[in-house]
């Protein structure tokens, strides 16, 4: 079909494709936050799309005497249709620089309409499906094919880490998860449980030890142990103690005690984290007060089958949970333990992580 904006017809008013708006910010009703800034995958897409207007319009500047250069996105509108690619409305300013004859630099504005079709279809290996080891011998596919992971040992120790600062009773509840996850199903996992002497209260202690004690006994051979560190509590030395126990090609997952997680996060964990190129920073979703939001028919779980804005979000920047190899961590610097407490923001700059 030749490039056009108007590929889609709507049938009824809810089929209608939404434009969103581009400036110096970026607004859309498909956010809870209508007002934010430009994405940087956006703002990738528009640099590609504008390059590529250039290259058009000065495709004969050498004959003509003159080119174009870009300066300035005053404003622009653009969506996405889930059938034929993304589409842009830009108001560009730009300037003619004739060469030839009379130098003459003018500024002007231009409006651009740009389709952007989608590339091929690329069949990619869900990490929650790869252990499948599914094979592909059909000769004639137009798909290409990746696998992510290959050659991993898929059999790899998960070595949790667990900073624990009182909350008994959400360490109850993380336990029971971490049970019916790893212990039932007999998953290759450690749990590490990093306390300090110092807490006030003597009997939070006792009560951990006594948990740990009934699930040590219920699933004969669990490994799980509880270390022990001096002062007050900081989460990054209670880490850095944790994975002192283990060499340094262990797999390491630091983890919160408020964190639920199923069976495909560990998959997700032994694929997605590869020594020597990339670590694995699992995207949280956080759940409103399930008194709140449900009623005595409708479940509080929170699936992947039923998850909706109106039972909570999905954080855009969360830190707690990092997979990564020890090897790794130590080589970039490690923890920084000069931070008390539960810690802080940090900027993305101040970490000298490679990604491929």
């Amino acid at each position: 079909m030749m490039p056009s904006l108007t590929k889609y017809k709507p049938k009824v008013r809810d089929e209608v494709l939404t434009w969103d708006f581009l400036s110096k910010f970026f607004i859309s009703n498909h956010n809870l936050n209508p007002n934010r800034n430009i994405s940087t995958p956006l703002n990738h897409a528009l640099e590609d799309n504008i390059n590529q207007v250039l290259q058009i319009m000065n495709k004969d500047a050498h004959q003509k005497g003159k080119i174009v250069d870009f300066k300035d996105l005053w404003y622009g509108y653009c969506r996405v249709n889930p059938l034929h690619g993304a589409d842009y409305k830009l108001d560009l300013l730009i300037t003619f620089c004739k060469h030839k004859g009379e130098e003459m630099t003018n500024p002007v504005r231009r409006h651009v309409y740009l389709h952007q079709t989608f590339g091929e279809v690329e069949c990619i290996a869900d990490p929650s499906t790869a252990y499948l080891n599914i094979v592909y011998k059909e000769s004639n596919s137009p798909f290409t094919f990746s696998s992510l992971g290959q050659g991993r040992q898929s059999l790899e120790i998960i070595h949790f880490i667990l900073p624990l600062a009182g909350k008994v009773p959400v360490f109850k509840r993380f336990i029971e998860n971490y049970a019916e996850v790893c212990l039932k199903t007999k998953k290759m996992t450690q749990l590490y449980i990093a306390v300090f002497n110092s807490e006030s209260d003597s009997s939070l202690i006792k009560s951990l030890i006594s948990i740990v004690g009934q699930y040590q006994k219920r699933y004969a051979g669990a490994d799980i142990e509880v270390i022990y560190a001096d002062g007050t509590f900081n989460r990054a030395r209670a880490l850095d103690h944790g994975m002192s126990k283990l060499s340094e090609d262990s797999l390491l997952f630091f983890i919160d005690v408020n964190i639920l997680f199923d069976r495909d996060v560990l998959l997700r964990i032994c694929f997605i984290t590869i020594k020597n190129i990339q670590v694995y920073y699992p995207i949280v979703f956080s759940q409103y007060n399930p008194s709140l939001i449900s009623s005595i028919s409708d479940s509080c779980d929170t699936k992947l089958t039923n998850i909706k804005s109106d039972h909570g979000y999905w954080r855009s920047m969360g830190y707690v949970m990092v997979s990564t190899y020890k090897r790794d961590l130590l080589s970039v610097g490690g923890l920084d333990t000069s931070i008390k407490g539960w810690g802080k923001r940090r900027r993305c700059s101040q970490y000298k992580v490679c990604w491929k």
